[in-house]
């Protein structure tokens, strides 16, 4: 297997790393066409990145992603971290949404029967009445476009895309607004009533986008850190 060191804009040397691990440094920024590279061999010599043919392909890969001229370094998200970030916020909407159940079932009658409990049944079995039911879709619904509308809005990225590096912006690579965030956040309900087909498409467009994305001119790229979601 293929290993090289890199040398930092530090000056500190940084490796043996292959390949794939590369190709996620150059995704995040942190190496290009100008970082001076040695193979992992003995008595290799630093030598520019352009005398490695595998880095010179593997570098113009991840510059294809690139879709905004204006912000050449910006790259589009893959799949797999997608579906990571929203399996960690529908997880924050579903505790947030148990808390409100429960603020919900002390405020109104008791026999209604509102309660975190009857909540988590619902998402789980279904075995509750028709009321508690509809309430509990109501709350999900409701935290879910809250939720994604205000961490889009304000910071560009919600806590599941800060953890794995990502933030999306609007056609032109900018932060998107309040109020692009809440016509995403709608749309992004359609697309998983829909058997999730609306995420799916994020498998066969350009760019990976969904079709929350598509209708409402939004792209999700990486960013190496938090401090870059609003630039």
């Amino acid at each position: 297997m293929l290993q090289f060191y890199i040398r930092g804009e530090d000056g500190e040397e940084y490796g043996p790393v292959d390949l794939a691990e590369l190709r996620d440094w150059a995704l995040d920024n942190r190496i290009g066409r100008e970082t001076v590279v040695r193979s992992a061999e003995p008595d290799s010599t630093w030598r520019p990145w352009g005398e490695f043919p595998e880095l010179v392909a593997m570098l113009a890969e991840v510059e294809a992603m690139a879709v905004f001229a204006r912000f050449p370094k910006l790259r589009v998200a893959p799949f797999g971290l997608r579906a990571a970030a929203w399996m960690v916020d529908y997880l924050v909407v579903v505790a947030v949404s148990l808390v409100l159940a429960d603020v919900v079932g002390w405020l109104l009658p008791s026999e209604w029967g509102i309660s975190s409990v009857s909540f988590w049944n619902h998402l789980t079995n279904g075995e509750t009445g028709s009321r508690p039911q509809l309430l509990a879709i109501i709350a999900i619904l409701v935290t879910s476009i809250a939720y994604n509308t205000y961490f889009l809005g304000s910071i560009g990225q919600t806590p599941g895309k800060g953890i794995f590096g990502m933030r999306v912006v609007n056609d032109k690579g900018e932060k998107i607004g309040y109020e692009q965030a809440f016509h995403r956040s709608i749309i992004s309900i359609a697309s998983r009533q829909l058997f999730m087909a609306g995420y799916i498409l994020a498998l066969i467009t350009n760019h990976t986008r969904t079709l929350h994305d598509l209708l409402a001119g939004t792209y999700v790229v990486r960013c190496h850190n938090r401090a870059q979601a609003t630039a």
